[in-house]
């Protein structure tokens, strides 16, 4: 089973994080809060003009059993302490996410 993630990040180069290492972070935190293996990749990357990146993930899931909100809560959860422990002010609503099933 796949579930889609879209991850929105303000386009800030004091915001910057490496691509593997984000990677390695949402996986963790999905597996650290779910339980599950996921397999996360980086299908697509683009810059708008409203100065917002989006990080487009595909994650394939080796269960039929997963909470969408779990997921969502997890992704939002690690960026929103992500940059607290970072000492960036951020604005609660530049995150958003959607996870829909592309089964």
């Amino acid at each position: 089973m796949t579930h889609h993630v879209v991850v929105h990040l303000p386009k800030n180069p004091t915001l910057f994080i490496g691509e593997a290492r984000l990677l390695r972070v949402i996986r963790s935190t999905i597996e650290e809060t779910t339980g599950i293996d996921t397999q996360v990749r980086i299908s697509e990357k683009y810059s708008t003009a409203v100065n917002v990146n989006f990080f487009d993930f595909h994650l394939d899931v080796d269960t039929f059993r997963l909470m969408f909100d779990d997921v969502g809560s997890a992704v939002r959860r690690f960026f929103e302490n992500y940059f607290f422990e970072m000492n960036v002010e951020i604005n609660l609503n530049w995150y958003s996410g959607s996870i829909t099933d592309t089964t």
